[in-house]
């Protein structure tokens, strides 16, 4: 996933793909086929929900901080904001990952608190509070490490569950 996060899926070869995976070309071509078949796989594990198993209303904050404390923010780990904020607005993979996101996740939280508006709200506090974690690094938001990151992060999916 790294170097679609890092250029955008239309800025980078299938070559430099290969390269930065240590593989051959040829093999990449033999399992994904073109290059959005390559992108397609990505985008399918990028979204997976297997994480939240068993998650009901009740502990879907205590789920989703201990996800949000616990992500690998090494720069080498692969990333769904970055996957999103690279490539959401491409025009040929843009509908592909909005289309994913919606059916993935939207529609998963829809089902499990049966309000389309707290999902929605759900969804932009979680993307939010990544954004401004990973580009604006306000000093008030605390680091993952420090306690008050979880009591701020729980305080924003909180106030989206009970909009």
């Amino acid at each position: 996933m790294g170097n679609h996060n890092a250029s955008g899926k239309s800025n980078v070869s299938l070559r430099e793909i290969s390269r930065g995976a240590g593989v051959d070309v040829a093999l990449v071509s033999r399992y994904f086929g073109p290059k959005k078949g390559l992108f397609e796989a990505t985008v399918a594990g990028a979204f997976d929900t297997e994480f939240l198993d068993g998650t009901t209303r009740e502990t879907l904050p205590d789920r989703l901080v201990s996800v949000f404390t616990y992500a690998d923010r090494s720069p080498d780990a692969p990333s769904v904001l970055d996957l999103l904020l690279t490539n959401a607005a491409d025009a040929e993979v843009g509908p592909m990952i909005r289309d994913q996101q919606k059916e993935r996740f939207t529609t998963f939280f829809d089902k499990m608190l049966g309000n389309p508006d707290q999902a929605a709200m759900l969804m932009a506090a979680i993307m939010g509070f990544a954004v401004v974690e990973k580009t604006l690094k306000l000093d008030a938001i605390a680091a993952p490490d420090d306690e008050r990151y979880a009591k701020q992060l729980r305080h924003l999916i909180e106030a989206a569950l009970n909009y």
